[in-house]
């Protein structure tokens, strides 16, 4: 003689049986304990993966394995937990609990989206918010550094910025590892500007000598990459930006090419 299992229900029994009457009707929408995981589980990871990941390729991959999962965890829970005998056991211990409302059966995961957008866009925006200023659009200043960053500083990101259309682009870790590492990251530190040379970058005299070993067209349809950097490396006597090092480096993959080089002083024009 077999004997019955006994089963111990719990919240999460509850939000997955209140969504079988709608499963019924719209296969497609959400049930209560679809909303559930996608606003305290679901919502924080998108907005990990679009705001917060260092670079486009590692967002792709999180993107990916998060619809993976997203797919696969209801397969799971039919096959482990939900399985037919727990559900008759369960509305034989609960009979009352067969039929819902359709509207707040349809309404339960719009207002969980809602408030889960609410509450961890208010903890992600002023992070991301941060992320942003940390480099003032113009110049490069960090942020939070630009109330008490000398004005010294100041004046030579704005030499670069009018002569030579200087700015300071968001670059894969990877790669800023790498210029750090370089000969001169090593002997100057960190550069005043890096960014990658774009086909707009390319109206001047100041980087025609990439022009040696790449063409235009290159450039304009990214074909091959450039990134620029510039360090100061002199100063006069009242202590202004006077040298300056711009090293022009090929992006391959995740490792650069010192392609060309200059050395330059303020007052030149380009």
């Amino acid at each position: 003689m077999s004997c019955k299992r006994k089963y111990k229900f719990s919240i999460i029994d509850y939000l997955y049986y209140m969504g079988k009457d709608i499963w019924r009707i719209h296969p497609r929408w959400p049930t209560p304990l679809d909303a559930v995981v996608m606003s305290f589980v679901g919502t924080p990871l998108l907005f990990l993966m679009l705001f917060v990941t260092s670079s486009g390729l590692e967002a792709v991959l999180y993107m990916v394995c998060f619809l993976i999962g997203f797919a696969s965890y209801e397969w799971l829970l039919k096959k482990y937990r939900f399985t037919s005998e727990r559900e008759r056991a369960y509305f034989r211990h609960y009979p009352q609990r067969k039929n819902y409302s359709q509207k707040w059966l349809f309404g339960f995961p719009l207002i969980m989206w809602i408030i889960s957008i609410i509450i961890w866009g208010s903890i992600f925006f002023p992070v991301i918010d941060n992320s942003d200023k940390k480099l003032n659009p113009v110049h490069g200043i960090p942020g939070e550094k630009w109330d008490t960053i000398g004005m010294q500083q100041q004046e030579d990101l704005q030499v670069l910025y009018e002569v030579v259309g200087a700015r300071r682009d968001k670059l894969d870790k990877n790669l800023l590892h790498a210029i750090n590492r370089s000969e001169y990251g090593s002997r100057y530190g960190q550069p005043t500007h890096i960014m990658q040379v774009t086909e707009e970058d390319m109206g001047g005299e100041f980087r025609v000598g990439l022009l040696n070993h790449t063409s235009f067209d290159e450039i304009e349809g990214g074909k091959r990459k450039f990134i620029e950097c510039t360090w100061i490396i002199g100063r006069d006597s009242k202590g202004a930006a006077s040298g300056y090092l711009t090293c022009w480096y090929e992006q391959l993959e995740d490792s650069l090419t010192l392609c060309d080089s200059i050395k330059w002083e303020n007052g030149w024009e380009f």
